[in-house]
């Protein structure tokens, strides 16, 4: 966290103004000093965890980039970013202008041409722009808050999703938080961190290896466009919405365009159900591209992402479903003794304290019938061993017997004998 006065007498501010020394700009002093706070905040990210970004570079390559930031009255936009210029809402205080210039800085600094057409993030030209809005909007967050010395805050928003009071989104973001929870459904069914997704937003192949990332799934073949595709349309509604056009939305299918010209027929009704369809997805993909294990310990926050009771109620009960499943396999498929040694690694990953007590009393079953063949085999044990001593002392009893009859039986053969001779006859 760096003060006005610490950036100014850092040298940070007069580095960049040297950058465009010989560039023809537009850009007053006070917004050379939220680009050089951007680019601290950048600097002072975990190296393991942040946008793996070099400050420096960031720094040389923004006279190329940007070359005008100018403040308009823009009605309720934030910001505008058109090619290098930025335009900031002139009615925005210090802290929200600076959040949402991180956010206007964050796509000059992530666009780039490509054969005539205009590319940023995870916008190729055609779609993109719904997962490049939340990306932009959750790295800008996060630059904001280190910048402030701040944490960033998850939490339930309602009334955000436009035109859909039913979504509800647990989200720490100011603008576009069903952009961000879906992007966080994305990152956790690929298995990818969110600090990595938003690094990606800065390189040129970035949609490309999400893209790669993606359909290496079984069952998501082929399938990265008609995902990007649908959350395009989303986008779009949510477009004409913010323009004043929501009341025409709530009727009938209309025609509409995407930002490339491709044309497709919706209405809010519509946006609600390829909302729909996309979270359910996306939560079925977390569970289909992880093992067991990982899924049990981390479903909770996939449902914390999903924005109503009723996909929420559908994912739990997959889970369920799952962990079932999993208890099933696990009592049906080991010994006794495997099962008394391993059951706290099932334990400690059942979902519900309903299913942790069900568990718990099988295995209480299988304990106590584990008991019970123990004792039982105890008491045969010392049956055995009662019935061997009683055999032992017959049998030492008739054994001297028979040495005692047989000590006898020798003397009086050699009395007979002695007789015989004639030993005891004087």
């Amino acid at each position: 966290m760096a003060s006005v006065q610490e950036l100014i007498n850092s040298g940070l501010v007069d580095s960049l103004k040297y950058q465009y020394r010989n560039i023809p700009c537009n850009i007053p002093d006070k917004y050379f000093v939220l680009i050089a706070d951007y680019i601290d905040s950048i600097s002072q990210l975990d190296p393991n965890q942040g946008l793996f970004l070099d400050p420096i570079e960031i720094a040389k390559t923004l006279p190329s980039v940007l070359t005008s930031i100018k403040e308009a009255n823009l009605g309720g936009i934030h910001g505008r970013t058109d090619a290098d210029r930025i335009v900031m809402n002139s009615n925005l205080d210090y802290e929200m202008n600076k959040l949402y210039f991180f956010h206007e800085l964050t796509h000059v600094l992530q666009t780039h041409y490509v054969d005539d057409h205009e590319e940023c993030s995870f916008y190729d030209g055609k779609t993109g722009m719904f997962l490049t809005e939340g990306a932009t909007q959750y790295t800008a967050e996060i630059l904001y808050h280190v910048s402030n010395g701040t944490n960033i805050q998850y939490r339930m928003q309602n009334g955000v999703v436009r035109g859909h009071l039913e979504h509800t989104p647990y989200s720490p973001l100011s603008e576009y938080q069903i952009n961000g929870n879906i992007l966080m459904l994305l990152s956790s069914s690929l298995g990818l961190p969110l600090n990595q997704i938003l690094a990606l937003g800065y390189r040129r192949d970035g949609r490309q290896q999400i893209k790669e990332l993606y359909e290496s799934f079984p069952g998501n073949e082929g399938k990265f466009e008609e995902f990007m595709l649908d959350l395009e349309k989303i986008y779009s509604v949510d477009k004409l919405i913010m323009a004043g056009y929501g009341s025409q939305l709530q009727g009938n299918p209309l025609n509409i365009q995407m930002q490339d010209g491709t044309v497709f027929v919706g209405n809010i009704q519509m946006q609600g159900d390829l909302i729909n369809k996309v979270e359910r997805e996306l939560a079925a993909n977390f569970i289909a591209n992880n093992d067991i294990d990982y899924i049990l310990k981390n479903y909770q926050k996939i449902s914390n992402y999903l924005t109503t009771p009723q996909l929420q109620t559908e994912f739990l009960n997959s889970i369920n479903a799952l962990a079932r499943e999993t208890m099933a396999a696990f009592i049906g498929n080991h010994d006794e003794n495997y099962i008394m040694e391993h059951y706290q690694e099932i334990l400690s990953i059942l979902p519900t304290s309903q299913m942790k007590q069900e568990f718990m009393s099988t295995v209480n079953e299988i304990f106590s019938m584990q008991r019970q063949e123990e004792q039982s085999h105890d008491m045969e044990t010392n049956e055995d061993i009662q019935e061997y001593e009683r055999r032992k002392q017959e049998y030492e009893m008739t054994s001297s017997s028979y040495r005692l009859m047989t000590r006898i039986n020798g003397q009086t053969e050699n009395n007979i004998e002695e007789t015989k001779s004639g030993k005891h006859f004087r």
